[in-house]
């Protein structure tokens, strides 16, 4: 806590301190790339001047339709400013990894209200929260159509490279993304989107997944287990969510599959 208030603060000052940043500066960003990232940041002070860390820190930016600040980093680098506030502090790997929040707030890129986890345990977190749409609002309530449509275009235009990248700048489980682009989920919004676009969606995909086959994790299998434990979905909304087919939720239930996870 106390060496990330001194980070701040530091920041804050102009070139006779710049010196010791550097050892506040776990990644080695550039001086300059830190400075310029925090002056977009809004912070509350306490009554002594300093940083109130309670509080969250809000990115006043440029953003994602969902709100998550957009900071970029150099040209051709584009980060989620809440993911470059995770690593100015972290050493930790956190390549396919999500940066999730605490407090909910898509802006703030306060350190101390993140933390690193998968699509999966964003789900969770959000299921933990009571923010996981249920039954036929599961994706529409995530998605807008003019997400779908940006998603769309993001792989026509291969602005991502893969689908874990995608998933992370809509801020959305790559189970979401397979779903659209297999046509199982907004379907009569794709096909209309790309009515008059010489492309197919069996095309689009494989621009993005290639001839990539969706197969079940361990963890997956895990939260399953735990989302039947917990009784809030049915098996079938279970089997939508995750792209599969309901037989597989059924076995996974009376342990025929996976019982050893």
């Amino acid at each position: 806590m106390g060496s990330i208030r001194l980070f701040i603060k530091l920041v804050k000052k102009e070139l006779e301190v710049m010196n010791w940043l550097e050892s506040w500066n776990i990644r080695n960003f550039p001086i300059n790339v830190l400075q310029r990232f925090w002056s977009k940041v809004q912070i509350s002070y306490l009554e002594d001047g300093s940083p109130d860390f309670e509080k969250c820190m809000l990115w006043t930016g440029s953003k994602s339709p969902k709100g998550y600040g957009q900071f970029q980093y150099k040209t051709g680098i584009l980060y989620r400013a809440h993911r470059f506030s995770f690593e100015c502090f972290n050493k930790d790997d956190i390549t396919g990894l999500v940066i999730c929040h605490t407090c909910d707030t898509p802006s703030c890129v306060n350190p101390n209200h993140l933390f690193k986890g998968t699509h999966l345990d964003n789900i969770q977190d959000k299921i933990r929260k009571g923010r996981q749409p249920k039954g036929r609002q599961e994706h529409t309530c995530i998605l807008s159509k003019q997400d779908v449509f940006n998603i769309l275009s993001d792989v026509y235009n291969k602005k991502y490279k893969t689908i874990d990248t995608l998933a992370d700048a809509y801020n959305v489980s790559t189970i979401t993304i397979r779903r659209i682009l297999n046509g199982i989920t907004w379907k009569k919004e794709t096909y209309n989107i790309l009515l008059n676009s010489g492309i197919s969606l069996y095309n689009l995909r494989n621009m993005i997944m290639g001839k990539e086959k969706y197969k079940l994790t361990e963890s997956e299998a895990q939260i399953i287990k735990n989302l039947l434990k917990e009784g809030v979905y049915t098996q079938a909304q279970i089997a939508r969510q995750f792209s599969l087919d309901p037989s597989t939720i059924s076995m996974i239930n009376i342990g025929r599959n996976w019982q050893h996870t």
